[in-house]
């Protein structure tokens, strides 16, 4: 026989072959498992996109709060900032009143209301004791704001505060800055 016939006959027991073998079902557990990984993946995906969006809308949530914080805190700044220029006017007023009050000649200037010096008698006399006894009073200078506020000085080393020492010697709060602020000066000026 030829060749070709050859060809022919296998061709034959080949479609022969392939009509009676049964045909094979993919392997239903593999496909079973797919769509399983499939639907896991899904769900997993859903799951990390959702906590994504948590994680999100918490960072804005902190982002606002913060905002808000420091808004607070700004307003608060610019309101001691504020305070702050307030006192810093005030003391410097209250400075340059004093020492217009001091350069002022004494027949002006009031009583000293605690005259702390042993030359004077008693608290509301303006009189020497020296004088009252016929002695001469001795040339000490000027009067020093310590010498002449002995009791105010004497608290605020005691650590009082202004409020107290104002109250505790029926002064104004701002005449008692006034004056520890002027014995500062004046001990600067002296060194």
């Amino acid at each position: 026989m030829n060749a070709w016939m050859y060809i022919v006959l296998l061709g034959l027991v080949l479609v022969v072959y392939a009509r009676f073998v049964p045909k094979r079902e993919p392997d239903s557990k593999q496909t079973n498992m797919m769509k399983e990984i499939e639907s896991t993946m899904e769900q997993f995906s859903a799951d990390l996109e959702e906590e994504n969006r948590q994680f999100l809308d918490m960072v804005s949530g902190m982002k606002k709060e913060h905002e808000v914080h420091t808004a607070r805190l700004q307003g608060r700044i610019e309101a001691l900032e504020q305070q702050n220029r307030l006192v810093s006017e005030q003391l410097a007023s209250l400075s340059r009143d004093g020492l217009k009050l001091a350069a002022e000649p004494s027949v002006n200037r009031p009583p000293a209301p605690f005259p702390a010096s042993p030359a004077y008698a008693a608290v509301g006399t303006d009189k020497p004791v020296a004088a009252a006894s016929g002695e001469k009073p001795a040339d000490r200078g000027p009067v020093l704001i310590r010498e002449r506020y002995a009791p105010v000085f004497e608290l605020y080393q005691q650590g009082k505060s202004t409020e107290y020492i104002a109250k505790k010697l029926d002064m104004n709060k701002g005449e008692v800055m006034l004056i520890i602020q002027l014995a500062k000066q004046e001990d600067q000026a002296r060194v």
